[in-house]
């Protein structure tokens, strides 16, 4: 049987390509497997160290639109550009199942599309997971009906499988969705360190006091000028550090350096301006006693919550939206008004002085096992393989179970 598992990740941000990979590894010990990645990101290490996989990779050109961009015509023309590519790469390889681990915006423009007589998607099987399902806007009736609309679009789509990786829209959700199978575990690596003191040694960071860590892209949207804010207000030991560790936005540098000219912090905070690997990223948390995820945007589901609930450090977050969910289901941290540097550094100074106490809550532990790797895997197999085990089909970690 051949798979084809296709992405169209421009920029090697967020863990888009983790995922990819991780769904390729799913078929590659039973079938023939491509991955399909975009020529834009061709050279790029951690792509190129994909050549070790059990699996095939290959690129196709894209249009050389990559800059970010915003907006409703500029977010249609990726969303064209990257079927017109799927569809090149079906013809070419002939695959019988499509995986598309990654498929927000061409789920719902293929949707539309697959209402039309076009040729196109309508050959192999073809599975797709989105970040986000059909939210609830309350007393906002017409943001509730683009949203009710949009997923409406979603189901019309060319789909032998949905999934989503957002579990409070699925708990929220009524009829749009019928099958619990179609929660998606976020794949949390498996824990490889586990002694923070080693962890800090293998970052070349302090052994001693306590560290709050930012880790992944810095930037506006993660807001790391908040968390720079917040940990200057807060009243904290001179041996309390901010660790800052991933790719400095430009706008985020200045910051940066005005606060490293103060002397009272210059030692105290610590910036790594660098690309961070998954062990890194792992060896970052493990490192700290808190981390803190400060940020604007708060719709969509984290990586990084995960990842620190798995690994047992508690989280300084914003209360509001996702996150505010995950702290009220889960109790995985602390919540504050990120845009008040006050409250923020309040709320940084209590999480690092309870962090020795912090203990994961029951339904956090299961929530923790469903989002493992293996558990990832076994559901994206379960679309070549009928006898599989559905692991999704019991998600008891939740409060609320989705409405038949």
């Amino acid at each position: 049987m051949k798979v084809l598992v296709f992405d169209n990740c421009l920029r090697l941000t967020g863990h888009r390509l983790h995922y990819a990979a991780l769904v390729a590894d799913a078929f590659a010990c039973d079938h023939e497997v491509v991955l399909g990645l975009p020529d834009a990101i061709q050279r790029e290490p951690q792509v190129v160290a994909l050549s070790s996989r059990s699996f095939r990779t290959d690129f196709y050109p894209v249009s050389t639109n990559t800059k970010p961009v915003k907006g409703i015509k500029d977010t249609l023309f990726t969303a064209l550009s990257t079927r017109r590519c799927l569809i090149k790469m079906i013809k070419r390889y002939q695959p019988d199942l499509v995986a598309i681990p990654t498929a927000d915006g061409l789920a719902i423009l293929s949707g539309f599309l697959n209402l039309l007589p076009l040729p196109g998607l309508r050959g192999p099987k073809i599975d797709i997971c989105v970040m986000r399902g059909p939210h609830r806007y309350a007393n906002q009736p017409i943001r509730q009906a683009i949203s009710n609309a949009k997923w409406w679009l979603v189901r019309r789509g060319p789909w032998n499988r949905i999934m989503m990786m957002d579990p409070r829209e699925w708990s929220t959700a009524k009829k749009a969705i019928v099958n619990p199978e179609r929660l998606c575990p976020d794949p949390v690596p498996k824990q490889k360190y586990f002694d923070r003191q080693r962890c800090r040694e293998l970052l070349n960071l302090p052994l001693d006091g306590r560290i709050i860590v930012s880790v992944g892209p810095q930037n506006m949207r993660k807001g790391s000028d908040l968390l720079l804010k917040g940990f200057a207000a807060a009243n904290l030991q001179q041996d309390d550090r901010l660790v800052m560790i991933g790719k400095i936005a430009p706008d985020i540098s200045p910051m940066v350096a005005s606060l490293k000219q103060q002397p009272e912090f210059d030692q105290r905070l610590i910036v790594r301006d660098e690309f961070v690997s998954e062990d890194e990223f792992q060896m970052a948390i493990v490192a700290s006693d808190v981390v803190a995820i400060p940020y604007r945007s708060v719709n969509r589901p984290s990586g990084i919550v995960c990842r620190s609930m798995a690994w047992q450090r508690p989280l300084v977050m914003t209360n509001r939206g996702w996150l505010k969910w995950i702290l009220g289901e889960f109790g995985a941290g602390f919540g504050a008004n990120s845009s008040d540097s006050t409250e923020l550094g309040t709320t940084i100074k209590l999480a690092l002085d309870q962090s020795s106490e912090f203990q994961t809550t029951d339904s956090a532990a299961q929530f923790i096992n469903f989002n493992t790797e293996e558990n990832f895997l076994k559901t994206w197999a379960y679309g070549v393989d009928s006898n599989s085990d559905s692991i999704a089909q019991t998600m008891t970690f939740l409060n609320h179970q989705p409405q038949q």
